[in-house]
């Protein structure tokens, strides 16, 4: 993917997000925006503060603590414009930005406009709801769906939690809510579900039957098609189809099949992270979910802490291979395994006598990153790590790592003094010359962040930020995609 499609990807997101809330009375957040981490994703057991009794539209998980945006963004908007942006909100964040941006928009406490009716609300709480699931936001569209006065049988909030009840590999919930519809029953997805549904329970005739029809009415996607095709003989379809939602993961599931590794790349968000949360799915599959999903921001650092260390019990590395994990980084960099195993070894590093040994292990890790999902990954997985090691004093080289780690996260504070650390107290002119060359580089990048604090930062090293277009990836940083690393920050 080229740096111009991400930008395009992030001015997308920012365009809905800007659309919808320009008619509202313009409101600044009050307080500071967080420099840290974000937190853990909302659960029941954390959204007590939010009001309960409102509409799923209204509802939201995130306080100004998270970056919430303002309450009143809606306000002002045009129901039937907001509708509109909602349908077309990214189904696979172009980087952790565009998640970061649609979780502190639509996780948000943000009432509903002012000029919508009863029916519009509703419409747009389905719509809201729909937009977080196809995005990878499963859990927390469930949380919100839960705590709110939704009406779960208006024909587009029973849609979205179809689509949650498919994408939580819940075939028979999905099917029950479509059995209670009393409105909208034949719709475009109730019928395709309906196959699915046919299938499932062995009515075979009447699946064929079902989507026959829908083939006369020329309103199924080749992909559609491939996918309720093989839910109705039996036969999964090929392994490079990519599902982009619910009914098509559901399709798959129902045969026993999943998507290739490969076919991740162009998968629907929902379906990512469905994959990497499925403790049932085989353990190479669920680790390049979870590295999919962190690069859309919408896996935080438990979650993919959990997926390695599901990888790490079924791997079952005896202490010969923990103890050489330096040695498998070298080894066998490109390995999936290898980053299970570092991490294991990460994990047995408790005590503070390790703490070099777990920064140079951890540095090591993100070293080797040879693509942006793998970094991104591993940037969340060795968070808490990376915070406590802050103030440690490690070589430049490790130093530098810790910076991009915490730029992908969007910490720019943390992200700065990490920069600092590879100057050690000097000048650029201390370090090596690829270590130099290194430290150029990130402070150009750092730049995307926090402009005043890079231009501060390369006249302590004394040294000139290098311009975006002329960037080239020294030191060995063309394994990542840099460029994309500064999209992902700019949350």
């Amino acid at each position: 993917m080229s740096i111009r499609t991400i930008f395009r990807a992030f001015a997308r997101s920012a365009a809905f997000l800007a659309a919808a809330a320009a008619p509202a009375t313009a409101q600044e957040p009050t307080g500071e925006e967080p420099s840290g981490p974000a937190g853990p994703p909302a659960t029941a057991q954390n959204v007590e503060r939010t009001e309960l009794a409102r509409d799923a539209f209204s509802t939201g998980l995130y306080g100004a603590e998270r970056g919430a945006l303002p309450a009143d963004l809606w306000a002002g908007a045009d129901p039937a414009l907001l509708a509109d942006l909602l349908d077309a909100a990214p189904a696979r964040p172009g980087s952790p930005a565009v998640g970061a941006l649609m979780a502190r928009s639509l996780l948000a406490d943000g009432r509903a406009p002012q000029s919508a009716s009863a029916d519009a609300v509703v419409d747009l709480s389905g719509k809201k709801l729909a937009a977080l699931a196809r995005a990878g936001f499963v859990d927390e569209a469930r949380t919100i769906a839960t705590f709110s006065t939704a009406p779960k049988n208006a024909p587009a909030v029973a849609q979205a939690l179809a689509e949650i009840d498919l994408l939580s590999n819940d075939l028979a919930g999905a099917c029950g809510r479509g059995a209670r519809l009393t409105a909208g029953r034949d719709g475009l997805y109730w019928l395709k579900l309906r196959v699915l549904c046919y299938a499932a329970a062995g009515e075979v005739d009447a699946a064929d039957l079902t989507l026959g029809l829908l083939r006369e009415r020329g309103v199924l996607s080749e992909a559609d098609d491939a996918y309720l095709g093989s839910a109705a003989t039996g036969v999964a379809p090929g392994p490079g189809l990519a599902p982009q939602n619910g009914l098509q993961l559901a399709a798959l599931r129902r045969l026993g099949a999943a998507p290739s590794v490969e076919a991740l790349a162009g998968a629907g968000g929902g379906v990512v992270r469905s994959l990497a949360d499925d403790a049932e799915v085989d353990p190479a599959l669920r680790l390049a979910a979870v590295r999919e999903a962190a690069a859309m921001g919408v896996a935080e650092p438990a979650a993919v802490s959990e997926v390695f260390s599901a990888a790490a019990d079924a791997a079952d590395f005896d202490v010969a291979a923990e103890a050489g994990a330096a040695e498998a980084l070298a080894d066998a960099p490109d390995d999936p395994m290898t980053d299970v195993l570092v991490r294991r070894a990460v994990a047995g590093m408790a005590e503070p006598a390790f703490m070099r040994d777990r920064a140079r292990l951890i540095a090591g890790a993100l070293g080797v990153a040879d693509d942006f999902p793998r970094f991104a990954a591993l940037a969340a997985l060795y968070e808490p790590e990376i915070v406590a090691l802050d103030g440690a004093l490690v070589a430049p080289s490790e130093a530098g790592r810790f910076a991009l780690a915490r730029m992908a996260r969007g910490d720019a504070a943390a992200a700065g003094r990490w920069l600092n650390a590879m100057l050690n107290g000097q000048g650029a002119a201390a370090l090596d010359d690829e270590t130099a060359l290194e430290f150029v580089e990130l402070a150009s990048l750092y730049r995307e962040l926090d402009a005043p604090a890079a231009a501060r930062l390369s006249d302590v090293a004394g040294v000139a930020l290098t311009p975006r277009e002329a960037r080239t990836g020294a030191a060995g940083g063309a394994a990542v995609d840099r460029e994309r690393l500064a999209v992902a920050a700019r949350a």
